[in-house]
């Protein structure tokens, strides 16, 4: 009866999880599921430290459900752990071919909870991140999205897309091949969580008067926790499926007060196994690659196509060193992005932010608008389980800043063409871009320049200036040259030139008025200009 509710509480939990990580789950439905995240351990743990009240509740309850019953989390809630149990109740639905126990890797899981954990105490997230069970599953749920967008992303992505897909077929592949052998090799969390269970009162117990030791429960074992020789089953490994109980046929296995079991082989006697050096040496690999120098953050991957620090999505708070230690790159937020402004950073955070999200603000391809953060819009911050992203109101949310707009009068198109555009103006949603009529120095038939001077004397700004330009026939020939970002659309130098080599065009063109940009990218995503937006987004240093 246990091992079936079991698995009806862990088909919701994946199903959940599932429509969740692949963005499935419409507005109406996001806030109701939102709760599912939150109950995993490390998103509780990373959000407990964060100062949630809420979520220190959930670790407390998962540390005494632990400490009474054993890991129950593995098996009932953990997705990639009912994955791997779907996985390998697909290839051996009869159970392992041979009915075996294995020897006990405490060394190696051991290493790696030290790895991952003891990052924590230098404010580093990244190992954990890496190896916890929920980042891992999420993670490869919320790249498909991704893949399905694949042309429009960018090979960046498409690198991440791969190196994601290698850290959900590795446990996946162990799983087919032994059963639970990630969660009792290389899950930090399973290495914490059989810490506490050695000592649950209540776990799973062979009744020697009863077995007859056919091995059928040791061939339903996923963990290869039962050993029949001493007559035990290793609470350090039991992931608490129940599985054994219900498929004894002489039920010799209870749930019941049990006393202490010792490990199913002692360290001394322990077998040399080859997997275990395997372990240890793809560990030594993940700890080397945390201990390597990182590069600095900011590259032309961050946003706007040039480079700069990279854009933090809404709640990521006034502390951007917080928002990367916290973040263990889920995915969730970037499954949950309606406009795939949402990317995982390969280098635009630096090392330190391998996977962690990052807002991809980009000008329109081809006739199709380009990325940015939609102002109606709060998904990424309600769905955040570790508090990386602190929950906003669609109100609040609207209201906060996330980088600041610049506006490029030199590849604008009615600075440059004299021609009417204001596309900006029209996408922006917070009113911060408006049009204003301008005379626009419009500057024609470059060759009749005869550097006279007088447009230059001419200018308020000090727009206008002289630089060589020269020719076959005049190698030291200059003409006037006007910065438009200087240039106040005044219309005096066109006024001046006698050559009628500047023209003055009467249009409209956009005004920014900084202290009203949130930094949504709505501007830039619909701006016509081309190679480069007129309009770009930098990083708010807050």
């Amino acid at each position: 009866m246990l091992a079936f509710i079991r698995r009806i509480i862990a088909l919701c939990v994946l199903l959940a999880f599932v429509a969740l990580c692949c963005g499935l789950v419409p507005d109406s439905y996001v806030r109701s599921l939102s709760g599912v995240p939150h109950i995993q351990l490390v998103p509780a743990l990373m959000s407990a430290m964060s100062g949630s009240l809420s979520a220190a509740v959930v670790l407390t309850v998962w540390v005494l459900l632990t400490v009474l019953f054993g890991r129950v989390y593995c098996s009932w809630v953990c997705p990639l752990g009912i994955l791997q149990d779907a996985v390998n109740r697909l290839l051996r639905p009869h159970g392992m071919k041979q009915a075996r126990h294995t020897p006990n890797h405490y060394f190696i899981r051991a290493f790696f909870a030290l790895v991952s954990f003891g990052g924590l105490a230098v404010g580093s997230a990244g190992l954990l991140g890496f190896f916890d069970p929920y980042s891992v599953f999420s993670r490869a749920l919320a790249s498909l999205p991704l893949l399905l967008r694949a042309p429009e992303v960018g090979s960046s992505a498409r690198l991440g897309i791969a190196l994601i897909s290698f850290g959900i077929a590795l446990p996946l592949g162990m799983a087919a091949w032994r059963g639970r052998l990630y969660c009792n090799s290389i899950c930090p969390v399973g290495a914490v969580l059989g810490l506490l269970a050695r000592w649950a009162p209540f776990a799973p117990q062979i009744d020697a008067r009863t077995c007859r030791r056919c091995a059928t429960c040791v061939r339903r074992c996923k963990a290869h926790a039962i050993d029949l020789k001493m007559g035990c089953i290793d609470r350090t490994r039991c992931v608490g499926c129940y599985d054994c109980i219900s498929s004894c046929p002489h039920q010799a296995i209870h749930l019941s007060k049990a006393t202490e079991a010792k490990p199913a082989v002692a360290p001394d006697a322990e077998p040399a196994d080859p997997t275990r050096r395997a372990m240890l040496g793809l560990g030594a690999i993940s700890l080397a690659s945390a201990l390597v120098p990182l590069p600095a953050a900011g590259s032309e991957e961050a946003g706007g196509g040039e480079a700069s620090l990279p854009i933090l999505p809404p709640g990521a708070g006034e502390n951007r060193e917080r928002f990367l230690n916290t973040c263990t790159g889920c995915g969730l937020c970037i499954a949950n992005c309606p406009t795939g402004v949402l990317r995982p950073s390969l280098t635009a955070h630096g090392w330190g932010g391998f996977l962690k999200p990052y807002l991809a603000i980009s000008a329109p391809r081809g006739l199709s608008d380009g990325f940015y953060c939609r102002f109606d819009c709060n998904r990424c911050t309600s769905l955040c389980p570790t508090g990386a992203l602190m929950p906003l109101s669609l109100a609040e949310k609207q209201r906060t800043r996330i980088a600041t707009a610049k506006h490029c009068a030199s590849r604008c198109i009615p600075w440059q063409t004299g021609y009417e555009c204001g596309h900006c103006v029209a996408a922006c949603p917070t009113g911060a871009l408006r049009l204003r009529p301008a005379s626009v120095p419009i500057r024609e038939h470059a060759d009749a320049c005869t550097a006279c001077r007088r447009c230059v004397r001419v200018c308020p700004q000090g727009a206008v200036s002289l630089q060589v330009s020269p020719t076959a026939e005049n190698p030291a020939q200059r003409i006037a040259v006007i910065d438009y970002a200087k240039c106040i659309g005044c219309g005096a130098c066109a006024s001046a030139c006698r050559h009628h080599v500047i023209r003055v065009a009467r249009v409209e063109v956009p005004e920014l008025t900084p202290e009203r940009c949130i930094g949504c990218g709505a501007c830039t995503a619909h701006c016509p200009a081309s190679p480069r937006p007129a309009i770009v987004p930098e990083f708010h240093e807050r």
